[in-house]
């Protein structure tokens, strides 16, 4: 693994010897109305995060839509377990987790989430608006 792979790993077992957090969740979107506890929100624009985890591996950078993921509350034998399915993108279709197709949403938390963009910690917050531009940035 690289070192920037390990990282992302090993923050995930610091997290559940902390203990796994669950925070209230809901998320509103076209044709979702979501509420309830949550281990994991995720939205993607491509497949991977991390490097490692191949989170939604339907997703496509130029198709317009953001993937989101929510991950049922679970305890950390299942996590363990689930690793591996979401490391190679196996985990679609398991129990604890909800797949969407969006272009944008709003997350509001009972409390403050810990949450980061492009692996990037972000300040603790409750509310995300989060919206896909089409065409707003073009690569060569």
């Amino acid at each position: 693994l690289p070192i920037g792979d390990l990282v992302y790993l090993l923050a995930i077992f610091r997290a559940m010897v902390d203990g796994i957090a669950t925070p209230r969740m809901r998320i509103e979107a076209a044709g979702i109305a979501w509420d309830g506890p949550a281990t994991l929100a995720a939205i993607s624009n491509g497949p991977w995060i991390g490097g490692m985890f191949h989170i939604a591996p339907m997703a496509t950078n130029n198709d317009g839509k953001l993937e989101l993921m929510i991950a049922d509350p679970v305890t950390r034998r299942r996590i363990v377990a689930l690793l591996p399915k979401l490391m190679s993108g196996q985990h679609i279709g398991e129990p604890e987790i909800q797949h969407h197709s969006i272009d944008n949403l709003t997350i509001t938390a009972d409390e403050p989430v810990a949450s980061h963009l492009d692996g990037e910690v972000q300040p603790m917050q409750r509310r995300f608006e989060i919206k896909l531009l089409a065409d707003a940035l073009c690569l060569l």
